[in-house]
């Protein structure tokens, strides 16, 4: 597995006339380093953050759909994985190259990942995985959800250190965060 943990893989804005929201950092060798390992056609999944979160979650799969043609990343197809279709999850990952693991709200992705049972899906997975923020901390053997929410810090039952889905040994804390900063694992 070719493993890249991002704060966020892409810029701020798009270059003046590209019509996109955003396209991937290139400024720290990102893009480049992701052309490498890409596969011909890649077949991408994004497993979201929020299963629920539909609308969120299509705008996101069409932003990085268009970014990865920007970057001539060729795409074979593209498929989401969320509270519509996470049955699906085992086939979803399987016949996928390229995975990216969004960003959101650490513990409602855990349960999530946790649900459709992402850490063994993943076992003997041999494409690239992204890692956006949350999900990125999610990569973590034991993870560190820092409290985010309101009422999370004064809750004695909230869980700080969660199992993750147990890729890197690396955790990561996302009280800062740091646009365009990427690791290759």
């Amino acid at each position: 597995m070719h493993l890249f943990l991002t704060s966020s893989p892409c810029t701020r804005g798009a270059p003046e006339g590209v019509d996109l929201p955003c396209t991937l950092e290139e400024a720290n060798g990102f893009v480049e380093l992701l052309a490498q390992r890409w596969p011909e056609k890649a077949r991408c999944l994004i497993v979201c953050a929020d299963p629920e979160a539909f609308t969120a979650n299509d705008e996101m799969m069409d932003t990085f759909y268009r970014a990865f043609r920007y970057h001539e990343l060729p795409l074979a197809d593209m498929a989401l994985c969320d509270g519509r279709n996470e049955g699906d999850a085992e086939a979803l990952v399987r016949g996928s190259d390229v995975i990216l693991l969004s960003g959101g709200h650490v513990p409602t992705e855990n349960a999530f990942f946790s649900r459709i049972r992402l850490r063994e899906l993943l076992e003997g997975f041999d494409g690239i995985l992204i890692g956006i923020s949350a999900g990125t901390m999610n990569c973590a053997d034991t993870v560190y959800a820092q409290p985010e929410l309101e009422g999370e810090a004064d809750d004695p039952d909230y869980q700080r250190f969660i199992p993750g889905l147990g890729l890197t040994d690396i955790n990561v804390d996302g009280s800062g965060q740091y646009p365009g900063r990427t690791a290759a694992v």
